[in-house]
């Protein structure tokens, strides 16, 4: 019997080392996304330099990473400027929670470079589970067991 745990323990050692090696981890150190910038002649490379900050965490590098793409601003006319002077700023989390109690969907667009929109969004999800809303969906996520787990995982379940 305590051969069989021994070599059972031994084979599942070896298939975790196996296992650990292949996985590759999805955040990136910021030296490296800016030596991949430095390198990288694709023309969206700042686009992706700035997702690879964001997901790992830097705000800052991932906005500046963005508007390094030399996007114009437009500017806007006369006519435009006063409608918008008519505005009142508004909480936009209240907003969207007491509107979603009058709506059977509530969608909410996000630049993948800023990951204050994903907080901003995961901060609404209590409020819409309490006004009825059970199912979200995503552009992308790399979890593909997602519904066997039901959480995000970085590193999915075997």
């Amino acid at each position: 019997m305590k051969q069989v745990f021994t070599i059972l323990l031994l084979v599942l050692s070896f298939s975790f080392k196996l296992n650990a090696q292949t996985k590759k981890e999805i955040y990136k150190f910021s030296e490296d996304i800016s030596t991949k910038l430095e390198k990288d002649t694709v023309p969206w490379r700042f686009q992706s330099a700035a997702v690879d900050y964001s997901i790992s965490g830097n705000y800052k590098k991932a906005l500046q990473a963005y508007d390094m793409q030399g996007a114009e601003r437009q500017s806007i006319s006369t006519k435009d400027s006063l409608y918008f002077d008519n505005f009142k700023p508004t909480n936009v989390k209240d907003y969207i929670i007491n509107r979603s109690k009058k709506e059977r969907v509530i969608i909410i667009n996000e630049a993948n470079n800023n990951s204050m929109h994903r907080v901003f969004t995961t901060s609404l999800l209590k409020g819409l589970y309490k006004n009825g809303y059970r199912y979200f969906g995503l552009e992308v996520l790399y979890d593909t067991l997602i519904n066997k787990s039901k959480f995000v995982n970085l590193k999915p379940l075997q």
